[in-house]
């Protein structure tokens, strides 16, 4: 549709349940009949517009003298009434001829809503011409004849679901689809409900306002299934009222509940234990009752009263924690650079509790955190400590596989660059022998190189660190979904089945097993389709969570992934982008980046490269990138160079301090 030519759209309205026409009411009178008939199931690639699909007629049906506010279509797809802006009145408009069968007189409140039900009538919210509230307005769709005046205590959006009709507004409500009466206030988190749709199969109504929230209400009760919130990046949460809860990757973190005395804000992901119940919300949307698990409960409260100066030339510091929580806390931990550093019991409800803590070289990142009977997490109390005291350079261990050819997989699925990605990214970090680190312990390992059997190998040498050590896992190619939600990284025997992923796949649990023998600092970097969503089961700080990463002296895992968890992972190429994954497409037009980013490499591993040349900025000029200079220059010139399709993503970057990761050349 011509916006410029037509105006902005007003209603849409499909034909009888089954027909093929489509109607739209434009805001300058237009009125439009689409034929969807000749859609194909399947449109043919690139994308057409939907013109080229679905060509309406040479001319309109019908061109009105006037503003239309809203429109609805009789069930028998005959008749299609708009209200309009000039002159506040209703009109229906025969959809075969075009002419305007009937005109009401001037409705006491604006026809801004209207809707009709399948026994041939026709609702129109309006506002109430005596005072606050609104009217409901009921006509005959054929005659336009007003039969009744219901008074309401809103006015807003209507929908119809069988004999049930919900009207939004201020105080949104249910009401009896056959006499109108109210049957229940609907409780949504809205101020104001300003959109409202009914499910086309189930007894269940969506409300939408002010809040960005979209509320899944019974038609029959009036009760809320379930609430629906995402964020701008594409991440989302769906909560029940009974507790259950499904999240994205990083959406359970981006929405909280509050607590107050103090005001304190707890992510969902620290009651993901307990309350991260997918099948459950499943079983909710269809209409089934599930059990209630109980009330959320207030975490303990950590925080940290500082013993010693910022900076300490020596190996440990002595903090000291108080914690209190609702019941009783267990124990604090503290991490250091996400790795467990000390751990202390407490078996009260308010305690003060004294700890001494190693520390590394260098920038020391500490949280402390709380943990009461049930298990659950307080927010991490941070405190940031140096330490200079004098001991020997630190050596960096790098595994670095990628996998370009997969003999089992069809040729569209084959990649260019993710094995010219290993060597490059070995190569780059090894040049650092003698500089920030002592000796490099380089494995590379290509193509039919990388099985499961040489991975696990590879990366199960790290036990030989120090825990001053640095590791650098480095992982190109292809991931995959399973059935269970788990990522894995498929290794080049795999195929496109779900047996050959799992046989051949090197899963999250598969290398947090790898790394319990880990003893220094970890960073695991993912270069493959979805791999946001590998550490899945490793971004909560919660028992669960901070008995694995204590396991074996483990150090602290930090996770960089390509990509957030809906998005691919791309390849630069000199002809074209392609994704690593088993889908490979672009959403719309290759990127096209302000400076044009190394091609021969995956996105990120093109970035990561001119991170560790020196072009990510040493922004305290310390002489070192450290790994907060070398995320963010990464993240930034990915999501840029990509016009925002991939964004790199770090899990729980709160918990880890600074550390150098490469020199600075670039004065």
């Amino acid at each position: 549709m011509d916006a410029g030519s037509s105006g902005a759209l007003r209603g849409v309205r499909r034909s009888a349940p089954g027909g093929t026409e489509l109607y739209t009411a434009t805001r300058n009178g237009v009125v439009q009949a689409w034929s969807l008939a000749d859609v194909p199931q399947a449109p043919a690639k690139p994308p057409q517009a939907m013109a080229e699909l679905a060509r309406p007629p040479e001319r309109p049906v019908a061109k009105l003298p006037f503003t239309v506010m809203d429109g609805a279509l009789s069930s028998d797809g005959r008749m299609l009434v708009v209200g309009t802006l000039e002159t506040w009145r209703l009109a229906g408009v025969d959809t075969k001829s075009g002419a305007v069968k009937w005109e009401t007189e001037t409705v006491k409140g604006a026809p801004r809503w209207v809707e009709t039900t399948s026994d041939g009538r026709l609702l129109l919210s309006a506002r109430s011409p005596e005072g606050p509230g609104g009217v409901l307005l009921v006509y005959a769709v054929a005659t336009g004849k007003l039969e009744r005046t219901v008074p309401l205590s809103t006015t807003g959006p209507i929908a119809v679901r069988g004999d049930a009709v919900v009207v939004g507004g201020e105080h949104p409500v249910l009401l009896d689809g056959r006499s109108l009466a109210v049957k229940r206030e609907i409780l949504v988190p809205d101020l104001v409900v300003t959109a409202a749709a009914a499910h086309p199969k189930r007894a269940q109504f969506a409300l939408g306002g002010d809040s960005g929230a979209t509320t899944i209400v019974s038609a029959e009760t009036g009760e809320a299934l379930a609430i629906l919130v995402s964020t701008s990046t594409g991440e989302y949460v769906t909560a029940t009222p009974e507790g259950p809860y499904r999240a994205s990757v990083d959406g359970a973190r981006a929405v909280a509940w509050s607590f107050t005395g103090p005001l304190e804000g707890f992510s969902f992901d620290q009651f993901a234990a307990r309350y991260a119940r997918p099948d459950l919300v499943q079983r909710r949307l269809a209409g089934e009752k599930v059990e209630s698990l109980g009330p959320v409960k207030r975490p303990p409260r950590a925080c940290v009263d500082r013993a010693t100066e910022p900076e300490t030339s020596a190996s440990e510091v002595h903090l000291t924690a108080r914690v209190a929580g609702a019941r009783e806390v267990t124990k604090v931990r503290v991490f250091a650079n996400g790795r467990l550093a000390a751990e202390r019991p407490v078996s009260a409800a308010v305690a003060k509790i004294d700890v001494a803590v190693p520390l590394g070289p260098g920038k020391n990142r500490l949280s402390v955190v709380a943990y009461d009977a049930d298990g659950y997490a307080s927010n991490p109390a941070l405190v940031d400590q140096v330490s200079t005291a004098k001991r020997a350079k630190p050596d960096l261990w790098v595994v670095s596989l990628g996998v370009s050819k997969y003999p089992n997989l069809a040729a569209s699925q084959q990649l260019d660059f993710a094995d010219d990605d290993a060597r490059a990214v070995a190569t780059a970090w090894s040049a650092q022998r003698g500089q920030g680190f002592a000796e490099v312990h380089a494995t590379t390992l290509t193509d039919a190189e990388v099985t499961v059997e040489s991975a696990e190998k590879a990366i199960g040498a790290l036990s030989a660190m120090r825990p001053d050590d640095l590791a650098v896992i480095f992982l190109a190619g292809h991931g995959v979904r399973l059935d269970d939600g788990q990522m894995v990284f498929l290794t080049s025997g795999a195929s496109a089945t779900r047996s050959g992923a799992r046989e051949h796949g090197l899963g999250w649990k598969k290398l947090g097993a790898l790394l319990a023998k880990a003893r220094g600092r970890v960073l695991v970097l993912l270069d493959a389709c979805h791999s946001g969503h590998v550490s899945l089961d490793d971004v909560a700080p919660n028992d669960a969570l901070a008995a694995s990463l204590a396991a074996g002296e483990r150090g602290g895992v930090f996770v960089f992934a390509a990509s957030r968890g809906a998005q691919l992972s791309y390849e630069v190429s000199a002809s074209r982008g392609a994704g690593r994954g088993l889908e490979l497409a672009w959403e719309g037009k290759p990127p096209t980046p302000g400076r044009a980013a190394r091609s021969g490499h995956g996105l990120f591993t093109a970035a990561l490269l001119e991170a560790l040349s020196g072009d990510a900025p040493d922004r305290d000029r310390s002489g070192g990138i450290e790994l907060s200079e070398l995320t963010d220059y990464v993240t930034e010139r990915v999501r840029a160079a990509s016009n925002g399709k991939q964004t790199p993503w770090v899990a729980r970057r709160e918990m880890f301090g600074d550390y150098v990761v490469a020199p600075s050349p670039k004065k």
